[in-house]
């Protein structure tokens, strides 16, 4: 069985842009788990599933905050896509 420190590692998820980076990672909070989505050091939401987060952050919901839109990085959707790059 993984350890909690493994199993927060495998389950981070890593998209770099000519912007920034993108992260999406699990945190424990109130004894649940819940997942972090993170642009460079500004943290854009809290959410059950990661992938939520992944398609909120393609499909806009994010771009007030950014300042830009996501789509014109082409931050993907899905996150079997993102690059995994730092």
């Amino acid at each position: 069985m993984p350890t909690m420190q493994q199993y927060f590692r495998r389950n981070t998820y890593r998209h770099w842009t000519a912007k920034g980076r993108f992260k999406i990672e699990p945190e424990i909070l109130a004894e649940s788990l819940f997942f972090q989505l993170w642009f460079n050091d500004k943290k854009l939401g809290t959410y059950m599933y990661p992938q939520t987060a992944a398609e909120e952050l393609h499909d806009g919901k994010h771009d007030d905050v950014l300042g830009f839109s996501a789509k014109e990085t082409d931050v993907p959707s899905s996150l079997d896509d993102w690059n995994g790059l730092e």
